[in-house]
């Protein structure tokens, strides 16, 4: 009897340190932040910005 409640305790621990990690989270950042320099990229090689506000717009996001 005493095994269910030590199961359901860690079987929560395990649901909420994978899917609520700083690490997981942090990459996902990253990801994010990389999908936005490749749409960045392929908005300035298909002439919709100019240089001038592809670099600004670069620099920002290098800066967060």
């Amino acid at each position: 009897m005493m095994f269910f409640p030590i199961l359901l305790v860690i079987l929560l621990f395990m649901y909420f340190s994978d899917s609520h990690g700083g690490r997981r989270r942090y990459d996902d950042y990253r990801e994010d932040r990389g999908r936005a320099s490749e749409i960045l990229d392929r908005r300035f090689a298909e002439g919709d910005i100019t240089e001038e506000e592809y670099l600004r717009r670069r620099s920002m996001l290098r800066e967060r």
